[in-house]
């Protein structure tokens, strides 16, 4: 019998998380576009001119502030949206750790954002005194952070993991390929001792940077 898609299996839901801020929605196309492409590669029952007209209205119910909006679509295509305000992010600097186990990079989990998060719980909780993990694969090439993309300078360069290392392709990372402002490539554990700054990167917090990291 074949191997069944583990993409099938019940009681998980897709996610997008969004910035709102003074009604606009940040990279809003993006996250539906990336939304949708998981909707139909994990069968979900998906209307994006519904998953529009409720961003849109939620984003005109809150005209002024900064908040942390998340859209959860089901399996039977339902919609919840969940607002809450926007804590954090006065732009210090985060410490992160490195994993204690690589991921595997065609594990099919890492490349659509869910609410299947056990595995990022898991790294994070063996790290508790630091803001995040960094992730790498078997192959020793590094990945993501448990819950941002990842950006190294070196000589000069703003380089991110190559999406076939194993990683969510995220929104703002499309973003700055897209204008050329970073690159893709393979980045071995140790280009962490090469890195002259390193951040990390999403759509809800832009860039952070990273003041104490693993030297791989």
């Amino acid at each position: 019998m074949p191997a069944q898609d583990p993409l099938s299996a019940r009681g998980y839901q897709l996610l997008e998380t969004l910035l709102l801020e003074d009604g606009q929605l940040f990279l809003a196309a993006a996250h539906l576009r990336r939304m949708a492409d998981s909707a139909r590669r994990c069968g979900f029952a998906c209307e994006p001119a519904v998953l529009r007209r409720r961003l849109r209205d939620c984003a005109a119910a809150h005209p002024a502030g900064s908040y942390r909006l998340r859209l959860l679509l089901a399996r039977d295509g339902a919609v919840d949206l969940q607002v809450s305000p926007l804590a954090g992010g006065d732009g210090a600097p985060w410490r992160v750790a490195l994993a204690n186990h690589p991921v595997q990079a065609d594990d099919p989990w890492l490349r659509h954002k869910t609410t299947r998060r056990e595995r990022y719980d898991r790294h994070r909780a063996q790290w508790p005194d630091c803001d995040d993990v960094l992730l790498y694969n078997r192959s020793g090439l590094l990945t993501e952070s448990c819950i941002a993309n990842l950006v190294l300078q070196i000589d000069g360069a703003l380089l991110t993991p190559a999406l076939h290392c194993g990683l969510l392709p995220g929104t703002f990372r499309g973003d700055l390929l897209a204008r050329g402002e970073i690159r893709e490539a393979e980045l071995p554990l140790a280009e962490l001792q090469r890195a002259d700054a390193v951040w990390l990167i999403n759509s809800l917090r832009r860039w952070i940077p990273v003041s104490h990291w693993p030297r791989g």
